[in-house]
């Protein structure tokens, strides 16, 4: 015996069906917060930083809701699959910060995007999970964007265990203004980490974007990682 349901499906595509059929058979779509508040990247609008595409790609398969912890009690809500912190320019408060590392240790998922050289703390957030925000500047010599140059990383290795990159072998992934992330040496024995996506050794980091800035490191630098 089935409850009646019924969705509309607005094209006449193989993919447009399979993604209805999915929401039908769907039991309850899960729930992921975009943190707000601190200056992070918009959800909505068509500014170039904003991430609205980013957005309507979750809600295929997600409910997709802003989170403002300092208005919220800095209580993540119960439902959260996962809590998105995208880019902010300012700080987090302690207890934001506090808010989002017992919601990790409830066995929460975080997914966190910090840029370097913007005055946000995510580092120290991210020091509390075992990893080190280098705030540098991954480069590639080899990509240059006819308006800012050359300021991007790209991502040419991925691992072959994570759900997230599994399949991924042959693929490129561009970062703009992207950071290296190392384990913090007085990281947990018991915590596990696994580089997602890794540059080659072609690329460099630094410390500054100056022309003539001297180079930090050779590659290769983790750019996306997961505990």
């Amino acid at each position: 015996d089935y409850n009646a349901k019924f969705l509309k499906i607005d094209e006449p595509t193989e993919e447009a069906f399979t993604k209805t059929l999915l929401k039908m058979t769907r039991e309850k779509k899960k729930v992921i917060y975009i943190t707000q508040g601190h200056g992070e990247r918009e959800i909505e609008g068509q500014k170039p930083e904003s991430i609205s595409e980013f957005k309507s790609a979750l809600e295929t398969s997600y409910f997709v809701k802003p989170l403002t912890l300092f208005k919220d009690s800095n209580v993540v809500p119960e439902d959260a699959a996962v809590v998105i912190v995208m880019g902010p320019d300012q700080p987090l408060f302690p207890a934001e910060m506090s808010a989002l590392v017992n919601y990790a240790q409830r066995g929460g998922h975080l997914l966190i995007a910090a840029d370097p050289a913007l005055k946000h703390n995510l580092a120290q957030l991210i020091k509390q999970f075992g990893i080190e925000f280098q705030n540098d500047f991954v480069l590639d010599p080899r990509y240059q964007d006819q308006r800012f140059g050359n300021v991007g990383a790209v991502g040419t290795v991925f691992s072959n265990e994570s759900e997230v990159t599994k399949g991924m072998g042959n693929a490129v992934t561009l970062f703009l203004l992207a950071s290296s992330l190392k384990p913090a040496p007085d990281a947990a024995e018991t915590v596990k980490f696994e580089n997602l996506v890794s540059t080659s050794d072609a690329s460099v980091a630094t410390e500054e974007l100056e022309q003539n800035a001297k180079m930090k490191s050779r590659g290769p630098h983790a750019l996306v990682m997961s505990v």
